[in-house]
């Protein structure tokens, strides 16, 4: 275990001075010691990613998830990876999962949107009206409740949210979920947004 230690400190700078090829070296070899180790894994992912071994830092991003599946930063790499080699159905699962786990984290929102777009384009689809945010409703006011979304018109958000009965309502306040409301029940969903919108 120290042995993995000190490989991941010692990968670590090496990783921070730019020296990829000498950082993935340390890492094997923390990995001869501990094959198990998550992080080890996801740091030699990322020294292959920076070196364009986009293939390689996947199967290291695959196996950090198998032995830790709630592995947010391996999930990411693997989806950066994914994009990087244009398998934007592959990166749009896991963008989609990462976003359910952080849903204010703009960054994942917007690779999410970029990778949505690139497919769009390759099964060409018109996306010149499209924009980033344009896919999230923001409801202000009670006026905006007769607005809404149809789930067959817009699947990819209905997936995204894990929706999977009608109505289903999920009320966000600075990017994180603060109530989740399903049935029809306009009374809580009303008093929630004005509750929320203050």
């Amino acid at each position: 275990m120290e042995a993995a230690t000190s490989a991941r400190m010692s990968g670590n700078l090496l990783f921070k001075a730019s020296k990829f090829t000498e950082a993935c070296a340390v890492y094997n070899e923390g990995l001869d010691h501990d094959p198990h180790n998550s992080i080890l894994l996801c740091n030699r992912a990322a020294c292959r990613s920076k070196l364009g071994q986009y293939e390689k830092a996947i199967e290291d991003c695959n196996a950090a998830l198998m032995f830790q599946p709630g592995y947010s930063k391996a999930r990411l790499r693997r989806a950066d990876c994914n994009a990087k080699l244009e398998r934007w159905e592959a990166a749009i699962q896991d963008y989609e999962m990462l976003l359910r786990e952080r849903p204010g984290d703009e960054e994942v929102a917007r690779a999410l949107f970029e990778a949505q777009l690139q497919l769009k384009m390759l099964s060409g689809e018109d996306i010149k009206d499209l924009k980033f945010g344009s896919n999230l409703v923001f409801i202000s006011s009670n006026d905006r409740f007769r607005h809404y979304v149809e789930i067959e018109d817009h699947p990819y958000l209905a997936k995204s949210e894990g929706v999977n009965s009608i109505p289903a309502f999920r009320v966000y306040k600075n990017g994180s979920r603060v109530k989740e409301i399903s049935g029809n029940n306009y009374e809580l969903l009303e008093r929630s947004v004005e509750l929320y919108s203050r």
